[in-house]
Formats: C-alpha cells, sequence, structure tokens
C-alpha cells in the first residue's frame, strides 16, 4: 500500500514538473515496523492508551465535581497531572504532602509538573522524568537541582520506596 501511495505521489510531482527523471529519491522504510506482530501490538498499546484517556478524562469531570461543585474539560495536562497523581497515590514525593483534585485541576493549581532531572540538567521532557509537586517547593526549593542535592533526599526517597516503586 505504501509503495502504490509512493508512486501516485511521485508520478504526481513529475506531472507537476516539482522532480523530473533526472531527480534521485532515497526512500528508507522504518525497519523495526516491519514484523506485523509488533506493528499489532503498537497499535494496540495506542488503543489502549487513547481508553485509559477517555476514562481519565471522565474521572477527572467527576472527580473535580465532586470535590468543588463546578464542571471542568480536562486538558491533555490535565490528564497527565491526573495520571502522575495516581502514580503518586496522592502525595508529593518531596513536601508529603496530600493532592486532592482541586489542588491540581482548577483556575489556581497549587501543584504542577516538575521534571525529577531538571531540563536543564539534561532530563528529558518524558513522562518518567516527571512528578506532581508542590507548585511553591519546585519553585524555591528544588529548582534546578536533582533529588539527591535536596537536604531533605532521605525522606524524598522514603516517599518514594512508600509507594512501592522500582528504583
Amino acid at each position: 500500500r505504501t509503495l502504490f501511495r509512493l508512486r501516485i505521489l511521485i508520478n504526481r510531482l513529475l506531472r507537476d514538473k516539482k522532480i523530473d527523471r533526472q531527480t534521485k529519491i532515497n526512500i528508507e522504510f522504518a525497519r523495526g515496523l516491519n514484523d506485523a506482530n509488533r506493528r499489532r501490538a503498537i497499535e494496540q498499546y495506542q488503543r489502549d492508551r487513547e481508553a485509559e484517556h477517555r476514562r481519565f478524562a471522565e474521572e477527572i469531570r467527576q472527580l473535580y465535581r465532586d470535590a468543588t461543585g463546578l464542571g471542568i474539560e480536562p486538558s491533555d495536562e490535565d490528564i497527565l497531572k491526573y495520571r502522575l497523581w495516581e502514580e503518586q497515590k496522592h502525595v508529593c514525593l518531596y513536601t508529603g504532602n496530600q493532592i486532592g483534585i482541586a489542588d491540581f485541576i482548577g483556575s489556581a493549581p497549587r501543584f504542577d509538573i516538575e521534571h525529577t532531572i531538571p531540563r536543564s540538567r539534561g532530563g528529558d521532557d518524558s513522562q518518567m522524568n516527571k512528578t506532581l509537586c508542590d507548585k511553591a517547593f519546585n519553585r524555591e526549593t528544588k529548582r534546578t537541582k536533582i533529588p539527591s542535592e535536596l537536604a531533605d533526599h532521605a525522606k524524598v526517597l522514603n516517599l518514594i520506596e512508600s509507594l512501592g516503586w522500582q528504583e
């Protein structure tokens, strides 16, 4: 199917004189996706994530309505915060404070997403490098430090271990 579509595209480019018969075209295929089982697994993973995304959005609507009496339409960032909130079992890993749904969603959130290894220090933007953190702590205390540089690093480690996360 890909080669068929490619042939149509090249013929159109030739007709429109965007390229000529002397134009050299290099075509590269993603070799990792040549395996039909791998493609199916990726597609299934994507479908599962989409279903989870919809479920999280509905849970946010309900929990936020229960907590505040207000309706909300969750953004992608709200859903990421919710995912982190669930992973952290509703606790800030730095302060140990309990986090309620209205603490990180709404017009004046007290908790936001922080990068465990700050981007300025080479950390990436993946979900694995993010936590839901007390906004004031993140901006005034942690700033560009990594957790091991914090004065209360042992407390942070104990909180992480209490979640049962693998190292």
